[in-house]
């Protein structure tokens, strides 16, 4: 727990050390909210990143050993509110079946393979039933920080 109090530290510093520098450096109102904006979902990005990776430790440390064997560690990626997240998650085999699964993907509710947080899915349901498809990705890009399609 100690890592992820110093992470998120260091998180919160580097976000003020991107609003001091728009402070100085933006030329009007709107560039100062695009930095602090973009600075703000940079942070929001690494914090889920870490609070992923420290409930994947902690699902490791707490699992049935006896049942639960670690293979190894897999990439994931989720394009959520904040922009695209991508992290490493446990792979593990269970004993004796030899079936493998993703505790942590299990845990969130998280399909495999699947590419949108539910957030991000929730509101591009809503959108597309109120807008045109295009209009609708459009959209979901712009607020999501990432290409939608």
């Amino acid at each position: 727990m100690k890592d992820v109090i110093r992470r998120i530290g260091e998180i919160t510093l580097q976000l003020a050390r991107v609003v001091e520098k728009a402070l100085w450096e933006a030329p009007d109102f709107r560039a100062l909210e695009v930095a602090v904006v973009r600075g703000a979902q940079e942070a929001a990005r690494q914090l889920l990143v870490t609070a992923l990776e420290a409930l994947d430790r902690q699902l490791m440390e707490q699992r049935d050993r006896r049942q639960l064997k670690c293979v190894n560690q897999q990439p994931r990626s989720l394009i959520t509110w904040v922009g695209e997240i991508q992290w490493e998650r446990r792979y593990y085999q269970e004993r004796p079946s030899g079936a493998r699964r993703f505790l942590l993907d299990e845990v969130l509710g998280l399909a495999p393979r699947q590419r949108y947080s539910p957030l991000v899915q929730e509101f591009g349901i809503q959108l597309c039933t109120q807008v045109p498809f295009a209009a609708a990705a459009d959209w979901l890009e712009r607020v999501s920080c990432g290409p939608c399609g």
